[in-house]
């Protein structure tokens, strides 16, 4: 079974791609994105990042998403970002329960990473 940093790894590499509609994110970069511009964002993930956590649980049940701007650096344009990741539909011995993964990354609209030490 592959471990979570795996499913951390690819949820921090599918930075390209595809937009976004009505709260729908195929690939992290437009969730990135909304929550700098909104501050906090929630919706369904689906692409590969979907797909990984699905492979990883065993399950078709959807993925929430929530980010939201919880820090802020000196570069314009760049945050700290919390991610909650909450995968529906996942099959334990006591049932379907769902499944959550707390995340949080550094990123700039111009698709920089910010230099941690400018953090305000």
């Amino acid at each position: 079974m592959k471990s979570l940093n795996t499913l951390m790894v690819i949820c921090l590499l599918v930075i390209a791609g595809e937009s976004h509609a009505d709260g729908a994110y195929t690939d992290a970069k437009a969730l990135l994105e909304d929550a700098i511009r909104q501050d906090s964002v929630s919706g369904v993930m689906g692409g590969e990042i979907a797909d990984a956590f699905s492979s990883q649980f065993s399950t078709k049940g959807l993925l929430l998403v929530e980010a939201r701007v919880i820090g802020s650096f000196k570069e314009e344009g760049c945050k700290r970002i919390g991610l909650r990741f909450t995968q529906e539909g996942v099959a334990t011995p006591k049932g379907n329960t769902e499944v959550h993964l707390n995340m949080t990354i550094n990123y700039c609209l111009n698709g920089d990473i910010p230099n941690p030490a400018e953090q305000i």
